[in-house]
């Protein structure tokens, strides 16, 4: 797109998970207000699905000016294929300057294949953005390993594109007070797609790490994939979520999937249970924003305890058996106990 014609809108592509729209993209429309603010620029939300008009007040009152609907029973069944050519045709009708999208499962399978129908360039997993006085999209991640923090613009092309991470950006405040305007948009099938959706198996934790309240994450010093599943069973046990750091990752012992740190997933749990973990400065940068963070060691001198709020030094498997015993009330962890207990 030409950047002479391109409109001062910011756009979000929302998403919903299970019946609501997923945390991650209010937490955009946020990030989206902050950067129009001051700069004559309208919010716009585009949301995609079956029966999802109701979220259009939702949307509106985190900030949206202008939400952009496509509602149709096609719909229902998320299939990146069609979604991205959606949203693909939205831009070219409607030019927004900038189209940010969260980097979860679907926004990284549907931004880039809408940046090259665009011929545009697309950030992957920023974690912070700002706009300049020249209307340039400056779009923080990391790079090299996650040992640098690169900041990234894309002056030649619009829209500037990118997606950003879960749990960066603050939720905004609602405000139902707010007006805006709500634009329907219709569904125009284009032939069948390539992909068809046959069947559905739900893999990993019970409980999204994204939106846990709680995490008992490993690092390298769990030592195998079966020290993981002892974990898993306490996870399963008390109702929250296994993460995993790089190391153990790279180690093999647990998936990608539940990575956390600069190059994984950014966590926000109440309570963060750090085992055998390190404290390398990638893996502190995910989960900086947790309430609590008790850290288990066997070396007194890993970083991990410059950042935890309580530290113990021992294996891990000696605390699994007190954490079992001693935070359990009626089969489920109770975040209202830990918050009490921690304010004593």
């Amino acid at each position: 797109m030409r950047p002479e014609i391109a409109q001062k809108e910011i756009w979000v592509i929302c998403e919903t998970n299970d019946g609501i729209v997923a945390s991650a993209s209010y937490e955009l429309l946020g990030k989206a207000c902050e950067l129009a603010r001051g700069k004559d620029c309208k919010v716009g939300a585009v949301l995609l699905g079956y029966q999802i008009s109701g979220y259009a007040k939702d949307l509106i009152a985190a900030g949206a000016d202008v939400v952009y609907l496509v509602d149709h029973s096609e719909l229902d069944e998320y299939n990146d294929y069609v979604y991205s050519r959606l949203i693909s045709d939205l831009v070219k009708t409607h030019r927004p300057f900038i189209v940010l999208m969260a980097a979860t499962v679907h926004g990284r399978a549907i931004a880039p294949q809408v940046a090259a129908a665009l011929k545009t360039g697309l950030t992957a997993d920023c974690t912070g953005l700002t706009l300049d006085d020249n209307g340039q999209l400056v779009q923080t991640r990391p790079a090299f390993g996650e040992n640098l923090m690169a900041e990234v613009i894309c002056p030649a092309t619009l829209p500037q594109m990118a997606t950003v991470r879960p749990k960066t950006m603050p939720m905004p405040s609602m405000d139902y007070n707010r007006t805006g305007e709500i634009i329907f948009i219709p569904y125009k099938p284009k032939g069948p797609a390539p992909l068809r959706l046959l069947s559905k198996k739900k893999t990993g934790s019970e409980f999204s790490l994204s939106d846990a309240e709680i995490i008992i994450a490993g690092g390298a010093g769990i030592g195998s994939r079966e020290g993981f599943e002892k974990l898993k069973e306490l996870a399963n046990a008390i109702g929250c979520s296994v993460g995993a750091s790089r190391g153990a990752v790279n180690a093999q012992y647990a998936d990608y999937s539940i990575q956390i740190g600069q190059t994984g997933i950014t966590v926000r749990p109440k309570l963060y249970i750090a085992l055998g973990i390190s404290g390398a400065i990638q893996h502190i940068a995910g989960i900086k924003a947790s309430g609590y963070v008790i850290a288990v060691n066997t070396d007194p001198n890993a970083s991990i305890f410059d950042y935890a709020d309580y530290g113990i030094v021992c294996d891990y498997r000696e605390v699994l058996d007190y954490l079992a015993s001693e935070l359990l009330s009626n089969g489920r962890l109770e975040t209202s106990r830990l918050d009490q207990a921690f304010k004593q």
